[in-house]
């Protein structure tokens, strides 16, 4: 078993924080989930290339 097979899961508990976190502090949906695009896009990119 190699130790990547774990990051999917790791993902979506951060994933699931951040939009928690994205529709608490707006007052909009979409607003939420542009903020929440913007906090995530950074790190997935990176993952993404590796």
């Amino acid at each position: 078993m190699t130790p990547d097979l774990g990051q999917g899961e790791a993902q979506a508990i951060e994933d699931a924080f951040y939009l928690t976190q994205a529709i608490s502090n707006s007052k909009k949906e979409e607003d939420a989930f542009v903020d929440f695009h913007k906090s995530r896009k950074t790190k997935v990119e990176k993952l993404v290339k590796l």
